[in-house]
């Protein structure tokens, strides 16, 4: 069984990253820092995709059924 943050989102770094990110644009919404947290997270989640398909080569059906149970970036609020 999975034990901490792994227990609740697969890429815990890229969610922290994604959310500094965004809160930054928030607190400073210029059109600037918007095209870089666009690029940001598309470049992220390409690499999430990336990652995936090396985990599922590595790990197989124990990694689907893992992908199945825990979400990829935000986690579930139960």
């Amino acid at each position: 069984m999975n034990k901490g943050i792994y227990s609740h989102v697969r890429h815990p770094m890229y969610s922290g990253d994604l959310i500094l990110a965004w809160g930054f644009f928030i607190f400073f919404p210029y059109l600037k820092i918007l095209v870089g947290v666009l690029w940001m997270t598309s470049v992220l989640l390409f690499w999430i995709m990336l990652e995936e398909k090396a985990m599922i080569k590595k790990f197989g059906q124990e990694y689907k059924a893992y992908q199945k149970k825990i979400p990829m970036i935000i986690p579930k609020f139960n």
